[in-house]
């Protein structure tokens, strides 16, 4: 009978220590995102994006819930931008990363 309860579990811990294959993660922002943002930004690449959604996420959303990024157009984006990247003390270059990157995503996986 302990032969019984004891294959069951060997075979169970086995299982669960042998290594997983393990899958790449699929790519933040496609080459599709970089095109659009290209209209706004000539230097923007993934690296750029990436940046961009790093300070947007940690500076804006410090202070209040994030909006989704297609609740606006370009010119609501425009609009509420600047006066909200005075309030939280940003400089000219992180508004403008800001700004290009809710521009560029804003038409994104809606």
């Amino acid at each position: 009978m302990k032969k019984l309860i004891f294959l069951p579990l060997f075979a169970i811990a086995i299982y669960c220590c042998t290594p997983k294959a393990k899958v790449a993660p699929a790519p933040e922002f496609s080459d599709a995102d970089v095109a659009r943002g290209k209209v706004f930004w000539n230097d923007c690449s993934v690296a750029n994006l990436s940046s961009a959604k790093a300070l947007y996420n940690g500076k804006c959303g410090t202070c209040h819930a994030l909006k989704p990024l297609y609740s606006m157009d370009e010119t609501g984006w425009r609009k509420i931008v600047p006066p909200m990247a005075k309030k939280a003390n940003l400089s000219a270059a992180e508004q403008a990363l800001i700004l290009n990157y809710v521009l560029t995503m804003k038409d994104a996986r809606k």
